[in-house]
């Protein structure tokens, strides 16, 4: 079997980023039962962060095309959208 090997990016999706990323959806979903009242401002901190996230990945892939896995993208959009996922609805 083939192994494939790439020098991961941590400023990317490292612990710390993904650490924040989980905090915050939990961070969401409690809000919705404990806090409605902040989930306005809980959502608009996690549109922030998603903003941000999905720029640093648009300049780290104009930067550095030629080093930037396609795997390292998905897991990137997979973090940044996650949140979201709350927002589809369960019947379809």
């Amino acid at each position: 079997m083939a192994v494939c090997k790439f020098e991961a990016n941590s400023d990317m999706y490292g612990l710390g980023i993904r650490l924040a990323y989980y905090l915050q959806w939990y961070g969401m979903i409690l809000a919705s039962w404990i806090a409605p009242s902040e989930v306005k401002s809980l959502a608009f901190s996690n549109d922030i962060f998603v903003a941000a996230t999905f720029l640093a990945l648009i300049i780290e892939t104009a930067g550095h095309v030629d080093r930037i896995q396609p795997v390292e993208i998905y897991i990137v959009l997979l973090l940044t959208f996650g949140a979201y996922i709350a927002l589809v609805p369960i019947y379809l």
